[in-house]
């Protein structure tokens, strides 16, 4: 599962655009969840306490937003060609467990935008050192495992693991391709005019810093959704049958 606080373009996700983006509100003015009615006030009723559709998507996100979900049922998802199925908890602790992780992702996953913590301002970088700057515009990158180092150019980045290097989406290297992205002759398709306006010179570093400490967060954090993962399975969960469907009109796309 991915998300994103931006506007989704034809390239999200791996090109083939937007159509399966999911909605958190129904409306532009965020007052609409896009959630089936009576979920929350079912799930506010078995959990115990005040739900939000913020605690809803964060409660999912912290399942499904790691390799953990993936990997735990890695068979019967390359098995069925169906939505996915949540299991959800009737206990109030393990329910707080995931909503606090998926919050937590969920600040990464939007690069800080969303589900900003009280008292922070932006996600804090992981220590990734800054060995050398970039100068011009970077034809070339290559890391090298042995010693932790991301070369981009004339830059040299140390203590990048190669859990972060190798990361992965639905088979896409997401560093390897965003730096190939951003290369004086970069790599892909361009999509139209707009993929021809760019900036005349390298102003990448910041943000290649903030994707570094974004993935190696979720790697980080990947063990504990999968204990989470399994404590939530082994536990209470609400059967299928008392949580409300949505309707056919909550099936189809909000109007905006």
């Amino acid at each position: 599962m991915t998300v994103t606080p931006y506007v989704p373009d034809i390239h999200h996700f791996s090109g083939r655009g937007g159509k399966d983006v999911l909605p958190m509100y129904r409306d532009q003015l965020g007052r609409d969840p896009n959630l089936p009615a009576g979920l929350l006030g079912t799930l506010r009723q078995v959990v115990g306490q005040h739900l939000t559709v913020d605690d809803v998507v964060a409660y999912i996100h912290g399942l499904l937003g790691t390799s953990a979900f993936s990997e735990r049922f890695a068979h019967e998802l390359s098995e069925i060609a169906e939505p996915v199925h949540i299991p959800m908890t009737s206990n109030s602790a393990m329910f707080n467990r995931a909503v606090e992780l998926g919050r937590e992702l969920l600040w990464y996953h939007t690069w800080g935008e969303r589900y900003r913590p009280t008292g922070s301002t932006t996600v804090p970088l992981r220590n990734t050192g800054l060995l050398s700057p970039i100068h011009g515009y970077p034809e070339t990158y290559r890391y090298q495992p042995d010693e932790q180092i991301l070369e981009v150019g004339t830059g040299r980045f140390s203590r990048v693991t190669e859990d972060v290097w190798s990361f992965e989406v639905s088979g896409l290297a997401v560093l390897d391709s965003w730096l190939g992205s951003r290369m004086a002759n970069r790599r892909g398709k361009p999509s139209g005019p707009l993929s021809d306006i760019r900036p005349r010179r390298w102003v990448f570093t910041d943000e290649l810093l903030l994707l570094i400490t974004i993935l190696q967060r979720t790697i980080d954090l990947t063990p504990i959704a999968a204990e989470i993962l399994d404590d939530i399975i082994a536990g209470p969960l609400i059967p299928t049958m008392d949580i409300p469907r949505p309707t056919a009109i909550e099936r189809g796309a909000p109007r905006t």
